[in-house]
C-alpha cells in the first residue's frame, strides 16, 4: 500500500515538473516571438540593389570612321596621351587617290558649268534645243554630287578630336580594315569617371537618381572590400535584353575611389536605398 502511494506521489511530481517545463517553453517561445516582431517592426535597414558594370569616362567622345572599305594607315597618338582640339588622331589610307579624285571631279565640274553658260547663249540664238540644255544640267548635277561625295571622303580620311582630352582607348591597329561606324578612338573629356551598371528589371523600381552607391571589385563583394563611392545620375527608361533577361542601364558618377580604376574594368555596384522596416522589405519582396 505504501509503495503504491509513493508511486502516485512520484507520478504527480513528474507531471508537475513536465507542466513547469512546458510553461517555461511557452513563455520562452512567446518572448522570442515578441522579440522577433519587435525587430521586424522597429528595426530599419537599407534596401540594397546590386549590379555589375564597366568604368567609363564622364565625358566620352567617340571618334568613328565615316567611310567604308578603307584601311587604317597610321595612329598619331597613344593611349593615355593628352590631345588638343583639332589634333589629328589617325589617318586612313587612300588619301592620295581621294585627293586626285576631288581635283578631277572639280575640273570636270568647272568645264560643265562653262558648257551650261554656252548652252544658254546658244539656246537664245535658237541653235540648240531645250532638251540639250536639260541634258547638260543633268550632267552638271551628277558631277556636283560626285564632287561632294569625293570631298566628304577626303575630309574624313583624317580623324580629328573636336575638343581637348585624353586618349582612353584605341581599338584599331594600323593595317586593320575600317568601315562606316567603326570606333577609331575613345577620348576622355576630363578626369572624372562613371560606372555604367546593368540592373535587373525586377529591381529597377527600387532605384532612383541620387542614391548612394558602394563600388566593389567583382570578386570581393562578399568580403565587403569597397574600392570607391558614387551616386546615381541617370536611369535609362528602356530595358535591354541580355541572355534572356531584361536589364536597365544606370549611370553612376564615381565621387571617390581608393585605388586606380582603369577604363573598361568590370566592377560591382551596391546601391543603398532608404532605410525601411524589415517587415516592410519582406512584404515588398513577395
Amino acid at each position: 500500500m505504501e509503495k503504491k502511494i509513493d508511486a502516485e506521489k512520484e507520478t504527480i511530481k513528474s507531471r508537475k515538473k513536465i507542466a513547469r517545463v512546458f510553461r517555461w517553453m511557452i513563455g520562452l517561445t512567446l518572448c522570442l516571438i515578441i522579440i522577433a516582431w519587435a525587430i521586424l517592426w522597429f528595426v530599419k535597414v537599407s534596401a540594397v540593389v546590386v549590379g555589375d558594370g564597366l568604368v567609363e569616362p564622364e565625358i566620352k567622345i567617340e571618334l568613328r570612321a565615316k567611310i567604308k572599305d578603307a584601311t587604317l594607315d597610321e595612329l598619331l597618338c597613344e593611349e593615355n596621351e593628352s590631345v588638343k582640339a583639332g589634333q589629328i588622331i589617325a589617318r586612313i589610307n587612300d588619301q592620295k587617290r581621294s585627293y586626285e579624285l576631288v581635283e578631277e571631279t572639280k575640273i570636270k565640274l568647272s568645264a560643265e558649268k562653262v558648257n551650261l553658260e554656252r548652252a544658254g547663249y546658244l539656246l537664245e540664238k535658237g541653235l540648240i534645243s531645250e532638251k540639250e540644255v536639260e541634258e547638260i544640267k543633268t550632267r552638271l548635277e551628277l558631277l556636283n554630287n560626285q564632287y561632294e561625295i569625293a570631298l566628304f571622303r577626303l575630309n574624313n580620311l583624317t580623324i580629328q578630336t573636336p575638343q581637348d582630352g585624353k586618349i582612353a582607348y584605341l581599338p584599331k591597329k594600323p593595317g586593320e580594315t575600317v568601315g562606316i561606324g567603326d570606333l577609331i578612338a575613345l577620348i576622355s573629356g576630363n578626369e572624372n569617371l562613371r560606372l555604367r551598371l546593368m540592373i535587373e528589371s525586377d529591381d529597377i523600381s527600387r532605384v532612383s537618381s541620387g542614391q548612394k552607391v558602394e563600388i566593389l571589385w567583382p570578386g570581393s563583394f562578399y568580403r565587403n572590400l569597397i574600392v570607391g563611392y558614387g551616386h546615381i545620375v541617370k536611369i535609362y527608361p528602356y530595358a535591354v535584353e541580355k541572355q534572356g533577361r531584361f536589364y536597365f542601364e544606370v549611370l553612376v558618377d564615381i565621387d571617390e575611389h581608393r585605388v586606380m580604376l582603369p577604363l573598361g574594368v568590370k566592377l560591382c555596384g551596391r546601391i543603398i536605398g532608404e532605410k525601411k522596416r524589415i517587415f516592410t522589405l519582406l512584404l515588398n519582396s513577395k
